[in-house]
C-alpha cells in the first residue's frame, strides 16, 4: 500500500503546526485554510505550493533519490477588530505579529516533523485595500523554501 505522499505529509505537517498555535506561546490563535469567509476567524493562513523544483545534478540518477526544492506561499489574512485612527498602518501592528508567529512555530519546527531538510523564509509582502472601508480584510503572502529528499523507485518514500 502506498504511503501518503510527501508533499501531502508536507502541507498537512504545516497546516497541524499553525493550527495549534495558541495565546500565550503565540500571538494568536490561527484559521488554516478555509475559503468560506463568513466562517473564518483572523488571522487565517491559506497554504499553496507555488513550485517544486529539482536540484538532481545531470546524470546524477545514480544516488537513488530524487531531490527537491520546494517553495510555499502562505497567504496571511487578518482584519482590524474595531474602528482606528489610522487603519492603513495600525493593521501593521497585527501583521507584524502574524509574522512573528509564522517565523517562531517554523523556527522551532524547522524540519516539519522530519519530512524536510529544512524550511526557510524567504520574505513577505503586504497588500493593502484601499477601497474605504476600515474592517476590510488585509493581506500578507509570505514565502517559505523546503529542501527534501524522495526515492526514486518509491517517491511517496523519504530517501
Amino acid at each position: 500500500m502506498p504511503n501518503k505522499p510527501i508533499l501531502t505529509r508536507i502541507e498537512d505537517f504545516m497546516q497541524s503546526l499553525i493550527e495549534s498555535m495558541a495565546p500565550g506561546a503565540y500571538h494568536y490563535s490561527w484559521a488554516v485554510n478555509c475559503q468560506d469567509r463568513s466562517k473564518v476567524t483572523f488571522p487565517l493562513a491559506n497554504i499553496y505550493l507555488e513550485s517544486d523544483t529539482s536540484l538532481d545534478a545531470q546524470g546524477g540518477s545514480s544516488n537513488g533519490m530524487y531531490m527537491h526544492e520546494s517553495v510555499y506561499r502562505i497567504t496571511v489574512t487578518t482584519k482590524l477588530e474595531q474602528e482606528m485612527g489610522n487603519p492603513l498602518w495600525d493593521i501593521n501592528t497585527d501583521l507584524n505579529r502574524c509574522l512573528d508567529d509564522l517565523l517562531a512555530v517554523f523556527g522551532k519546527n524547522p524540519t516539519l516533523g522530519g519530512n524536510t531538510d529544512v524550511i526557510m523564509y524567504q520574505g513577505m509582502t503586504r497588500t493593502f485595500s484601499r477601497n474605504g472601508d476600515l474592517l476590510i480584510p488585509t493581506f500578507m503572502e509570505t514565502k517559505w523554501l523546503l529542501t527534501w529528499e524522495s526515492d526514486r523507485r518509491y517517491p511517496d518514500h523519504d530517501a
